[in-house]
């Protein structure tokens, strides 16, 4: 069962799969795992961002729909990318782009609310 809370993630610096950082969907595979207790798989890619929008299409049949519950992912499109975060209530979730650290945010704030694309659920 989960034993981390949600604060424990937050501050973390973006990192493209290094020591000294997460990028977007390692961190939510991170949280997902360690606070809701929630299997989800990790893909590895070869530095294209966009890779993790692929690789998430083509497990999609493993995805559900969600609707934006607590351990759901959100969906953004940015330009050309995918960018995610796990949804924690409260219309808020926790994330981490690139140059930034992890923080917790609205998605139905300003900055995000027409970029968001759904939401999905691990089938568990």
């Amino acid at each position: 069962m989960a034993s981390k809370s949600i604060y424990d993630y937050i501050g973390i610096p973006y990192g493209y799969r290094t020591d000294n950082g997460l990028d977007c969907y390692q961190l939510a595979v991170k949280v997902l795992h360690e606070v809701f207790g929630i299997d989800a798989p990790d893909y590895a890619f070869n530095g294209e961002e966009d890779e993790a929008w692929i690789a998430f299409a083509a497990h999609r049949l493993v995805w559900d729909e969600g609707d934006g519950s607590p351990g759901d992912l959100a969906l953004f499109r940015i330009g050309r990318y995918v960018h995610c975060g796990v949804c924690l209530g409260d219309n808020q979730m926790i994330h981490t782009l690139r140059g930034h650290q992890s923080v917790i945010e609205e998605y139905t704030s300003h900055k995000w609310r027409d970029r968001l694309t759904g939401f999905y659920r691990w089938q568990t």
